[in-house]
């Protein structure tokens, strides 16, 4: 083979391999540009339908929470015996009782009224379970209760999880402690696959369900596939959580989204085979800023 042969056949090697790297190069940015692209449009109909859940939270806190007799009720707990605080309390649950059923049917997971020292008043779904303090479990009753300011998000408790809107209430300037209003995770994600004709999921941290949840409450839990993080044990959240973990486990290593969930960043991976795609939005504690879900 003459030196022409050999410098031709290496000009036709390197334009092949400079032509494979460009087309693999461009594949590659595609594919990362669709998966933000991806992302970035969960994220925006995750935000969506928050923010019809903060609005029913806020309609429901106004028109019919903060109310006058309720307040007045409300404001003989902190001061009244152990003997009085049962009677206000059987008011107050007498009074909100079918405000509650009927919330309870559009989805209302807790409504909890608290004492301005963060100790459970009244929990509506478990009205024999009261008294204990929520210091160090519940950051937002603590944060409202200090700062007097209303805020909302996803966070752990003694029961259940949930998003949850948190109110100081007041009388004549007085401050009387706080109620929550909170939705469930789980319907969350039925209502978000409903509306968007999607399949999702909802992980909550094993170290915050381990920390805070009532131990004879923990059997609401099971490991997912994400060993740091728990599952509602939910049917249906099971059912697809099951299909997750069967395509996440062929795309990437899951110790490899763990890391990533916990950067606190979405992020979207696709299986090019199946042409299948799985978005993973963390979900941020309104006063740590620290990951306690994923969605």
């Amino acid at each position: 083979m003459g030196s022409l042969q050999i410098k031709f056949l290496f000009f036709y090697i390197m334009t092949l391999l400079c032509v494979g790297i460009f087309i693999y190069f461009e594949k590659e940015s595609k594919i990362n540009s669709y998966l933000k692209e991806k992302t970035n449009s969960i994220k925006v109909t995750h935000e969506s339908l928050y923010h019809e859940y903060k609005k029913l939270a806020d309609i429901i806190f106004f028109t019919q929470i903060k109310q006058q007799d309720i307040l007045e009720i409300f404001s003989q707990a902190k001061s009244a015996s152990i003997d009085e605080r049962k009677i206000i309390r059987d008011k107050l649950y007498t009074r909100l009782d079918d405000v509650y059923s009927l919330l309870d049917s559009y989805d209302l997971r807790q409504l909890h009224f608290h004492l301005p020292n963060s100790e459970i008043f009244l929990r509506f779904h478990r009205p024999e379970q009261f008294g204990d303090s929520l210091i160090g479990v519940r950051d937002t009753v603590e944060y409202v209760n200090k700062n007097k300011q209303i805020i909302d998000g996803f966070e752990e408790g003694r029961i259940f999880n949930g998003y949850r809107f948190v109110y100081p209430l007041f009388l004549n300037d007085e401050h009387l402690g706080s109620v929550e209003v909170s939705f469930s995770t789980s319907e969350f994600a039925r209502e978000y696959d409903i509306d968007y004709k999607t399949t999702s999921f909802f992980l909550v941290s094993k170290n915050l369900v381990d920390q805070k949840v009532f131990e004879n409450e923990k059997d609401n839990y099971r490991i997912s596939f994400l060993e740091n993080f728990y599952i509602l044990n939910d049917e249906d959240l099971l059912k697809q959580e099951s299909k997750m973990q069967e395509l996440s486990k062929d795309i990437i290593d899951h110790k490899v989204i763990e890391n990533k969930i916990f950067q606190g960043e979405s992020f979207s991976i696709s299986d090019n085979d199946i042409c299948d795609t799985i978005t993973f939005i963390p979900i941020i504690n309104p006063v740590t800023k620290s990951v306690a879900a994923v969605h």
